[in-house]
């Protein structure tokens, strides 16, 4: 999955080519954007929150279907009809497309790098794997996430909509309390900007202890240098993949155009 930074960036730019969302909701839907990852915070299974199967084992097509997926159960979905949601919902459930979306392209290259490599999951890249990609899968992801921060058109705009922003209750798939206290637990470093201090304190709340915890800043710190370079040279660098992101969630953001039609 892309970082939740990552996805904030992809949520930003869509968002401003996106005209049909208005921008009293734009909190909405950057929470929309980052919360779908809420497997990484409690106890529910990926395949429920992102409508795919997993690469490992699933082939190099497994997320090409999640935003149709996702729609086509939307009505299963919903605590109520898409027209009787509120703008707000609505921009929610439009961040939770585009986050998928995101995710479409981001796991087609995931597929594309690895196959290329002639390795079938990011764990065989940690030590003393593939000697091209020399750092833990875990560091690449938090370093693409720092030096995703400054592709930000408008961080303090980002930050404006999310500091106040609640968690819309709209979806019957993910408990709402769930939702929250991911929310609760990633919001600081979300406003804070992505550091290595901040995504350390982030594994603070979510309970590790300070062994765990030390014990990931010594790996961070150990492969940091290696994990730019793997940014660079396999993934042909942030901007180059942020854009890609882009505009794949451009793509499908048109199938929100159908519940407006069935309305």
């Amino acid at each position: 999955m892309a970082p939740f930074i990552t996805h904030l960036v992809v949520g930003e730019r869509v968002f401003a080519q996106w005209p049909r969302l208005d921008p009293a909701v734009y909190g909405e839907f950057l929470l929309g954007c980052v919360l779908v990852d809420v497997h990484a915070f409690g106890p529910i299974e990926r395949r429920a929150t992102h409508f795919a199967e997993r690469l490992q084992g699933d082939g190099p097509f497994a997320f090409d279907k999640s935003c149709a997926n996702f729609m086509g159960q939307l009505d299963s979905l919903l605590v109520r009809p898409w027209r009787k949601l509120t703008p707000a919902e609505q921009a929610f459930v439009a961040g939770y497309l585009c986050h998928l979306a995101a995710d479409q392209e981001w796991k087609g290259f995931d597929w594309y790098l690895l196959h290329s490599l002639g390795i079938f999951w990011w764990g065989n890249l940690s030590p003393p794997g593939v000697k091209l990609m020399p750092a833990p899968a875990e560091v690449v992801l938090t370093v693409f996430e720092v030096l995703s921060t400054e592709l930000y058109v408008d961080l303090p705009a980002v930050k404006s909509a999310l500091s106040d922003v609640s968690v819309p209750n709209v979806l019957t798939h993910i408990p709402h309390s769930t939702l929250q206290a991911t929310w609760d637990v990633a919001k600081m470093h979300v406003l804070n900007g992505s550091t290595l201090e901040s995504f350390l304190n982030m594994l603070k709340r979510m309970g590790l202890d300070s062994a765990e915890v030390q014990a990931a800043r010594l790996e961070h710190e150990k492969y940091w240098d290696d994990a730019v370079e793997t940014i660079h040279n396999c993934f042909g660098g942030v901007p180059q993949r942020v854009g890609a992101m882009v505009q794949q969630s451009l793509v499908n953001m048109p199938l929100l155009r159908q519940l407006d039609q069935q309305a």
